[in-house]
């Protein structure tokens, strides 16, 4: 439940309307690329394709229940090891 108003929050944030954007505008160059002889329809169903199952495996694995100790996929290790490869 709590995921569920946390993404209506997300939804209506400021600054949400342009990162969906954002993420829109990557998929299309993305499907321009993958697919330069389909047609502008083709590509957009690709692309909503593409976005409908990253949101569906990102709500999923969200809801998933994880282990008390269990740091796979954490964003702070993530972000840890990039800082510290920029670093180096």
């Amino acid at each position: 439940m709590a995921l569920n108003d946390a993404a209506t929050l997300y939804r209506y944030a400021p600054g949400a309307h342009g990162a969906r954007a954002s993420v829109d505008r990557t998929i299309q160059v993305f499907m321009r690329e993958a697919l330069p002889e389909a047609s502008e329809p083709t590509r957009a169903l690709a692309g909503n394709l593409i976005t409908t199952t990253l949101s569906a495996v990102g709500k999923q694995f969200s809801e998933s229940p994880r282990a008390p100790g269990d740091r796979s996929l954490r964003r702070g290790d993530g972000q840890r090891d990039q800082d510290h490869q920029q670093q180096s």
